[in-house]
């Protein structure tokens, strides 16, 4: 089962998990993600980020954190499991799956 939040400051951050949908409510990590953000880190660098301390205290958790940027910029992040993410933009005709494999 899997979970998608979305908060909208700024920029939007969506929070995917798969059965550690507890640990992750409990670290914020799209709060998290939205601030690094704001202090100017890349989509993607930003979920990495936020994941670290779920990680460091949870070494088993599985989850992922999508992010994007309100310039449209996404990225992505994953502990302990592969996820695939879509993403359709001007640039493209048909929507994009993304791989993201865990650190």
């Amino acid at each position: 089962m899997c979970m998608v939040m979305c908060v909208c400051v700024c920029v939007c951050v969506c929070v995917r998990e798969n059965r550690d949908g507890d640990i992750m409510m409990r670290f914020l990590p799209a709060f998290q993600a939205v601030n690094y953000m704001r202090q100017g880190l890349s989509p993607t660098l930003a979920c990495e980020k936020a994941l670290v301390p779920i990680a460091l205290k949870f070494p088993s958790f599985k989850g992922g954190l999508v992010c994007m940027s309100k310039n449209g910029e996404h990225g992505a992040a994953s502990h302990g499991w592969l996820f695939h993410y879509a993403f359709q933009d001007s640039s493209v005709t048909s929507p994009q799956v993304v791989a993201v494999p865990s650190k």
